[in-house]
This record gives C-alpha cells, sequence and structure tokens, in this order.
C-alpha cells in the first residue's frame, strides 16, 4: 500500500498548509477513498467520500458544478452498494 501511504502524507500535508474547504483536500479525499473502494475496502472509502461530500456541502455553493460531483459521486457509490435509499437521496 505505498500508493496509499502517499495518498495519505499528501492529504496531511494539505490540510496543514491550505484552508479546510479546498478543492484540492477534497479531491485528495475523494482518490483515497476511490483506492479503498478499489481495494475492496468499502468501510474505509465511504468515510472519505462522506467526509469529501461533507466538506463540500459546508463550503461549495449548491449550484457549483463540484456540489453537483460530490452528489453524484456518493449516489454512484451506494448504488454499488445496493444502498438504494442513500443512493436515491444524492
Amino acid at each position: 500500500d505505498e500508493a496509499l501511504s502517499y495518498a495519505m502524507e499528501s492529504l496531511a500535508m494539505r490540510k496543514c498548509c491550505l484552508p479546510s474547504y479546498h478543492t484540492t483536500i477534497i479531491h485528495t479525499m475523494k482518490a483515497i477513498g476511490q483506492y479503498h473502494e478499489d481495494e475492496g475496502r468499502w468501510q474505509e472509502a465511504e468515510k472519505y467520500f462522506f467526509d469529501a461530500h461533507e466538506i463540500t456541502v459546508k463550503y461549495v455553493p449548491k449550484t457549483h458544478t463540484s456540489y453537483a460531483f460530490s452528489l453524484l459521486h456518493l449516489g454512484v457509490y451506494w448504488d454499488t452498494q445496493s444502498e438504494y435509499d442513500k443512493a436515491l437521496d444524492h
């Protein structure tokens, strides 16, 4: 998991140097979530996807494309997990 180690280090550095709402942090969290999903670690993936979405909801206007993609990403993730009620909400 060397790739994950680098991604986690990158996230820590970005959180240290950038405001918590910076899109780079959001994208890095989604990338880490995607890594976990690809490895079959669904709970870890969901945590990163949801945390990234929470930042997006808090700081990004609902009219921004990043907000729409965040909703789409969560909806697709939950659909793949057969959590249709959650998917329909996003």
